[in-house]
């Protein structure tokens, strides 16, 4: 069944202006918590148990389908089954939706990351742009939510340079997909913020948080090579 939506954020802007006062006030509760006292909480409970979902890898490919076989053989290699992989607007007609298929098909458990553009990430405040982008994933979830472990939503959404996002657009990026897949009864990841910043993880999450839309699983976008330290460690964490 097609369950198409009209969203009511996209006439009513006034929802998606997240200002830099609310940021600071989500970063002043955080500090003043309980939760900031809490030590050694990264260290797991004695006989911790691994589980299989642990660990995954991001793949990719390219025109040649040869491309896929490699890949394919080396997660055999490896022996994982939780795959990522980037999923565009232009990747329904190209290779990406071959390789997709193909792990689908072979039972591999795929987080599914739906990314705009960067023209079109930052020109998410505009209705032309939040309803492109509401076509897109609901198109991309009709063909495949059903059969893919979850859907991740955010980019790097701290860098706006990379990513294209105001505040303001990647909330109105989120709660269409959000809505999208919460009516098709799916998984949501996100925002993929980078190197685990506090000002916008605290931030962003209590804002996701009071629109009752919070991400199942959070999702973070670390640079390893400027960011060494286990992440309970890290000096901006």
């Amino acid at each position: 069944m097609n369950k198409r939506i009209a969203l009511s954020h996209q006439s009513d802007s006034s929802k998606l202006k997240p200002t830099a006062w609310y940021f600071l006030k989500a970063m002043a509760q955080f500090l003043f918590s309980p939760e900031l006292r809490l030590g050694r909480a990264d260290i797991p409970p004695t006989r911790h148990e691994i589980s299989d979902d642990f660990c995954g890898v991001c793949v990719a490919t390219s025109p040649d389908p040869d491309c896929d076989v490699y890949i394919l053989q080396s997660l055999q290699e490896l022996g994982l089954q939780h795959v990522r992989l980037d999923y565009g607007y232009d990747s329904p007609d190209l290779h990406g939706a071959r390789l997709l298929e193909t792990l689908l098909c072979q039972g591999y458990r795929v987080m599914l990351h739906l990314v705009q553009p960067l023209e079109e990430a930052a020109a998410m405040e505009r209705p032309a742009a939040r309803a492109r982008w509401q076509d897109f994933v609901e198109t991309a979830l009709d063909r495949w939510g059903s059969r893919v472990e979850l859907v991740e939503i955010g980019s790097t959404v701290n860098r706006r340079r990379w990513a294209g996002y105001t505040p303001a657009g990647f909330i109105a990026c989120w709660q269409t997909a959000y809505t999208a897949a919460s009516m098709r009864g799916l998984k949501i990841s996100g925002p993929n913020i980078s190197d685990f910043e506090p000002l916008y993880t605290i931030a962003l999450l209590d804002i996701l948080k009071s629109m009752g839309q919070s991400p199942e699983y959070y999702t973070d976008n670390l640079f390893v090579e400027r960011v060494i330290q286990p992440e309970a460690y890290d000096h901006r964490v």
